[in-house]
């Protein structure tokens, strides 16, 4: 099992060839390859498709523990999501609290302002984004992962706000101050 972000994804330079040599190494061996990350299945695939590893049994373990699919075939696995409704709502909340909030819809990463975290997912993960206007009309599937962020001069005050309003309901995990 081996993360992506900073061990085996460098943000500057993609995949080393020596990772690339290291996962083709292991398959030639008969081990099974699993790569894990808090990043979706979707801004997964750049990395799954680099290493090869749909043409080999290995599995992919998506937004932290979310979604597990097995690559070869692309059966899931594994899939906990938030309902539509729940979705709504803490985009509702997290924009009343001044809050950024992004999540995927199919393949989309809608989000409410344009920001670093948005930029990484689009730009190192080719994921498309798309701005998010009206929850109601384009928040339609349920989804694995949200990401939520403040201006990275906040003190995180809004984000403390909505985990102590939603502790109960849903696992977050505090990257920094200002990203959930």
């Amino acid at each position: 099992v081996c993360d992506i972000d900073n061990t085996l994804f460098d943000q500057n330079s993609g995949i080393p060839k020596a990772n690339i040599e290291a996962i083709q190494s292991l398959h030639q061996a008969g081990i099974t390859v699993a790569l894990a990350s808090g990043r979706s299945y979707h801004a997964m695939k750049i990395v799954v498709d680099a290493l090869q590893l749909s043409d080999h049994c290995a599995y992919v373990i998506a937004s932290n523990g979310a979604h597990i699919i097995e690559t070869k075939t692309q059966k899931v696995l594994y899939q906990k999501t938030h309902p539509v409704d729940t979705l709504k709502h803490y985009a509702q909340v997290a924009k009343e609290l001044g809050i950024d909030f992004a999540c995927e819809q199919a393949d989309v990463l809608y989000h409410t302002h344009d920001n670093e975290s948005v930029r990484y997912e689009r730009e190192l993960c080719g994921m498309k984004t798309k701005l998010l206007t009206d929850f109601e009309f384009e928040l339609t599937q349920s989804a694995s992962k949200i990401m939520m962020q403040v201006n990275p001069l906040s003190l995180g005050l809004e984000m403390d706000v909505f985990v102590q309003r939603f502790k109960h309901e849903v696992s977050c995990e505090r990257f920094h101050k200002t990203y959930m």
